[in-house]
């Protein structure tokens, strides 16, 4: 499905998202594996311009996530995968015009992956998916006439980028 999306071929990678969730629909003790299909659908129905389903996969996807990471907050994964969620959810409310919940989603993403990354500031991933978060809110906070916040998000994600490329 992923490579599908990558092609360009939304209708297959979209029929391969959802059989995957189906199957693993049907086998419910891998909440991980579920919240993982329900991430590439809502990518997918977002690739497609079908924005309102996004948000609504993405907020299961979300809902899903934060369970799996209160259940097991010691797992720095759970959390990356969380602010990962959370942030599409922030693109798709943005798209769907609702920038109030998708400034809250933003913030609420920032705050996960700021903490993991002081957390484990070794792994350029992290720091790599919070580069992409403040650009995220820069751009939701320049689209609602922000100027002056937005500058700060960019100059926040243009030095983290700068450090992450020097390390």
């Amino acid at each position: 499905g992923v490579i599908l999306l990558m092609m360009g071929r939304l209708a297959e990678a979209e029929s391969v998202h959802r059989e995957a969730l189906a199957i693993r629909l049907e086998t419910p003790e891998n909440e991980y594996a579920l919240c993982e299909s329900l991430h590439n659908l809502g990518t997918v129905l977002f690739a497609a311009g079908r924005f309102a389903e996004a948000e609504q996969v993405a907020r299961q996807a979300v809902a899903l996530r934060e369970k799996l990471a209160a259940q097991d907050p010691g797992d720095p994964n759970k959390r990356h995968q969380l602010a990962l969620s959370q942030g599409n959810l922030g693109v798709y409310l943005m798209k769907n015009g609702r920038h109030t919940e998708a400034e809250k989603a933003h913030r609420e993403s920032l705050v996960i992956s700021e903490k993991l990354t002081a957390d484990f500031p070794n792994v350029p991933d992290y720091r790599s998916q919070l580069v992409g978060l403040h650009q995220n809110l820069g751009i939701l906070l320049m689209e609602t006439g922000r100027l002056i916040e937005a500058e700060t998000a960019y100059r926040e994600s243009q030095a983290i980028s700068e450090k992450l490329t020097a390390d």
